[in-house]
């Protein structure tokens, strides 16, 4: 028969991660860069369809043509909004995912 002391010790403990999670700001920065970057693409494509002068003007490569200047224009605000909004999410942790509809009854 166990002993009484034996009897009444607690569950061991089940080991916790010492690490945190790490922040989804960063994560969240890249995909809302990636978004903005698309909306960055559509609008120069339109502007340059819309107006010869614009699209003259996007066109740093003869060989390319407009699209040239319409990669590397987007390119540059896809980086720029990567940077500024890694910057400023980058320890914290906005949600992912959008909270569900309350419920209605």
């Amino acid at each position: 028969m166990a002993s009484e002391s034996e009897a009444h010790t607690p569950p061991p403990v089940a080991e916790t991660s010492l690490e945190a999670e790490p922040p989804s700001g960063p994560a969240a920065a890249l995909i809302l860069a990636g978004g903005i970057g698309c909306l960055c693409m559509g609008v120069v494509t339109t502007l340059s369809e819309a107006s010869t002068g614009i699209a003259d003007d996007l066109q740093w490569s003869d060989r390319v043509g407009p699209l040239s200047g319409k990669t590397v224009i987007t390119v540059i605000i896809f980086l720029a909004a990567w940077i500024v909004l890694h910057g400023v999410w980058r320890r914290s942790h906005p949600p992912l995912r959008p909270s569900p509809p309350p419920a209605s009854f």
